[in-house]
């Protein structure tokens, strides 16, 4: 990237270090290096397009990071009921984020049951199973063939 940096400020640069950069931070393995990064490179981006590209980026890998608080999202529970992730403050809480079009999120589903089953009566420990598909049909047939159903308070055996 500091080659990139040092050519003439024309559009190639601008696209160039965008590409760069952007990638640079989606594969940072800690907030630290996407800091740095981001710190290093975000002020020699003078398209303004681009520059608002990577700050977007930079702000959800922040907010996203190990470590950082999850953001607060509501869904609906299999039988209708809302939750809010807020509900289980104080607790941990394991997320499987799936959907019924992907293979490998289908994969490891089983999985996450076994090792919620195992902490199934930890009241601490909470289990959600957070699908990502945009029709509730599709993984409320889905939902019907897990061993484990995932809401309210705790995962609960069928």
């Amino acid at each position: 990237m500091n080659a990139a940096a040092q050519l003439p400020d024309d559009l190639f640069k601008q696209k160039l270090l965008t590409a760069t950069l952007l990638q640079s931070l989606s594969e940072s393995k800690s907030k630290q290096e996407a800091d740095e990064l981001y710190a290093m490179y975000h002020s020699k981006i003078s398209n303004t397009k681009y520059a608002q590209l990577v700050t977007h980026t930079y702000r959800n890998i922040v907010r996203l990071s190990k470590g950082a608080p999850a953001p607060v999202f509501t869904a609906s529970t299999a039988d209708g009921k809302t939750i809010s992730l807020e509900d289980y403050k104080g607790k941990f809480v394991v997320i499987d984020v799936w959907a019924t079009w992907c293979g490998p999120c289908r994969y490891q589903s089983p999985k996450f049951e076994k090792v919620a089953n195992r902490y199934m009566n930890n009241k601490n420990i909470v289990f959600m199973a957070v699908s990502m598909d945009q029709k509730k049909e599709n993984w409320s047939i889905a939902v019907k063939d897990k061993k484990i159903i995932c809401a309210a308070s705790s995962c609960q055996p069928d």
